[in-house]
């Protein structure tokens, strides 16, 4: 991996920069539950990681209960948002994960911009930049929700929306980093010259590379050690 040329890293937040002890899938679970809908953690997380989380609920219901009434639907939607703020506003799980800030900061210093974007709402990504003292631009250069675009991922108009605030035209000069299937689609469909997945239990290296990924590391450090090989 070579890091001339390359003016924007995108970082995915939760299960990538940031860690919050899967806390938003846990939500999505539990409010699923309103509608008769029982699904292990793990298949919450496959199914929807990554994506816009009212889209990614509204997936799960046509899939798994598609007769479920709009004011049901709603009634999900609203259970998971108030939770998830709730827990996020007490839990303490939430924080940065090791090496996050110093790779930001490694990469700002070599004139990259780093943008966060996220299957988050505005309101959620606040909390969260609040609780782990993330500031813009003390921390990173932009951030991007997918309820400040048209479509979420695995569109990709997140990275798109923040090339243009850069003034980015050509996509060989931006890498994408995340650990879901989502995150990996998005740097295809914005053609992304790397796409960096961050393996885990749930992705492990095999699949992200199967997947779209152009490297594949197991902690964010190692983004610099393949820059520097």
């Amino acid at each position: 991996m070579n890091l001339n040329g390359i003016e924007l890293v995108v970082f995915d937040m939760a299960g990538t920069t940031v860690e919050e002890g899967k806390t938003v899938y846990q939500c999505v679970k539990r409010a699923l539950e309103k509608v008769g809908i029982h699904l292990e953690l793990e298949e919450v997380f496959r199914a929807i990681g990554g994506m816009n989380k009212t889209e990614g609920i509204a997936q799960l219901i046509d899939e798994y209960a598609p007769e479920t009434s709009l004011v049901d639907r709603e009634a999900v939607n609203v259970a998971f948002f108030n939770s998830l703020i709730q827990r996020y506003a007490e839990t303490d799980e939430i924080a940065a994960y090791p090496g996050a800030e110093e790779l930001f900061a490694e990469l700002r210093t070599r004139g990259i911009k780093v943008a966060l974007d996220t299957g988050y709402s505005r309101e959620i990504v606040d909390l969260l930049l609040q609780r782990l003292g993330w500031t813009v631009p003390g921390t990173v250069d932009f951030t991007v929700t997918s309820d400040e675009v048209e479509a979420g991922r695995p569109a990709s108009d997140m990275i798109r929306k923040i090339m243009a605030y850069f003034e980015i035209n050509d996509p060989a000069k931006v890498m994408k980093v995340g650990d879901t299937q989502s995150d990996m689609e998005e740097g295809l469909n914005a053609q992304c010259k790397y796409i960096v997945g961050v393996a885990s239990n749930m992705f492990g290296r095999e699949e992200l590379t199967q997947l779209g990924a152009t490297h594949v590391v197991t902690n964010l450090m190692e983004i610099m050690d393949h820059a520097e090989a």
